[in-house]
């Protein structure tokens, strides 16, 4: 087994199941005491933002899993760090809701948000956070601004996000702190609101009333609703072959706090009235086959998908194949749809494929060209 196979196990197994004997066993033969190998455990780990989840997998066994010094002070200083941040960023969030309450605005929290202030992942350094996004009602945006104004935050540049017509207004900053802050008018992208639409989000939210704020954040159902579409409608991971394991980390630590509060049959039916069957059967597939949890436990996989899983799972074993996966990527029936439109038919889809396949060849030889000087 290669070592970029060995670190792709290693994380799965080490984030996902027990820490059972036959586990640890499973994992020493994986890492085998070999500085390469953790040197690639560790970084295939902080490609996907899962460092400080992989110290907390791993701390109580750093002897039986022979874990070399400079790895073991590694993953505890990222993990140290990353707990100290997200400290930050919560007393942050804490003083923003304060300040919109005195508004009469109760925000929904979203992604990080939600997970970070209503403690999804258990350590409160478990996960990274990038930025704190909240989401408000369309009349309340303008005075939310104004709040963040007040609190010292300005906007990002104006070419960062069209105010006008972007999910969220420009990211907003205050110097010194951890995080920037993201007012939402819709709680996911464009490309996918109408799926999820912000109102309705805000409607089927959780209240919370706690230390003197009020908030809201998402119902089970539609925080992993948001997180599929996140994932994989918006960043196109499976449509990419990319097995995010942070996505995975997430709807992991949903199902262990939520359980069957979470309407799985609801989101399929959702997501297949909007012509996302397909990928989210993918994507229950990855699931099952990365975390171990299978939530629609009589749902049928179809060859495709266990190829597609296949493919997938070996460009993360293997680097050199990502780029071709790439390539393959783009000749798909919705990368295809979405470069020239709608097609009709099966020889419509193959005619817009051909012609996809020559722009590609022609753009790789005159790149060629370009390289050799002709």
């Amino acid at each position: 087994m290669n070592d970029q196979r060995s670190a792709w196990s290693f994380l799965k197994v080490a984030l996902f199941h027990a820490p059972t004997e036959a586990r640890l066993t499973e994992l020493s033969g994986l890492a085998m005491g070999s500085a390469e190998r953790w040197r690639r455990i560790v970084a295939l780990a902080n490609a996907h933002f899962v460092t400080p989840a992989l110290w907390l997998a791993v701390r109580d066994a750093i002897e039986p899993l022979g874990t070399p010094e400079p790895v073991r002070e590694y993953l505890e200083s990222i993990h140290g760090v990353n707990r100290a941040r997200n400290k930050e960023l919560l007393g942050q969030l804490d003083e923003l809701i304060h300040a919109l309450n005195r508004r009469s605005i109760a925000p929904t929290l979203l992604k990080g948000a939600a997970y970070l202030k209503t403690g999804t992942h258990g350590d409160i350094g478990a996960r990274f956070l990038s930025d704190l996004d909240v989401l408000v009602e369309p009349e309340q945006l303008a005075e939310t601004k104004r709040v963040l104004a007040a609190l010292g935050y300005v906007p990002g540049r104006p070419g960062e996000v069209d105010d006008e017509n972007h999910h969220h207004v420009r990211p907003m900053y205050r110097e010194g702190e951890s995080g920037v802050v993201e007012i939402h008018r819709e709680a996911v992208g464009a490309c996918a609101s109408e799926i999820l639409p912000g109102r309705e989000a805000m409607e089927d939210g959780q209240e919370h009333r706690e230390g003197g704020i009020h908030y809201r954040s998402l119902s089970p159902s539609h925080l992993v609703t948001a997180s599929f579409l996140h994932a994989e409608v918006a960043d196109r991971h499976l449509r990419s072959f990319i097995l995010g394991l942070r996505p995975m980390q997430d709807v992991s630590a949903l199902h262990a706090t939520y359980g069957s509060l979470i309407d799985w049959p609801g989101i399929e039916a959702r997501l297949t009235r909007y012509g996302l069957g397909n990928l989210f059967r993918k994507y229950l597939l990855a699931t099952w086959r990365i975390t171990g949890i299978r939530p629609l436990p009589r749902t049928r996989f179809r060859v495709g998908d266990l190829a597609h899983y296949r493919l997938s799972e070996t460009r993360m074993q293997r680097p050199g194949v990502g780029r071709w996966l790439a390539r393959l990527a783009r000749l798909s029936a919705h990368e295809v749809q979405r470069r020239y439109g709608e097609t009709d038919g099966w020889a419509a889809l193959t005619r817009h494929r051909l012609r996809r396949a020559g722009e590609m060849t022609r753009s790789w030889l005159y790149g060629r060209a370009e390289r050799r000087g002709i």
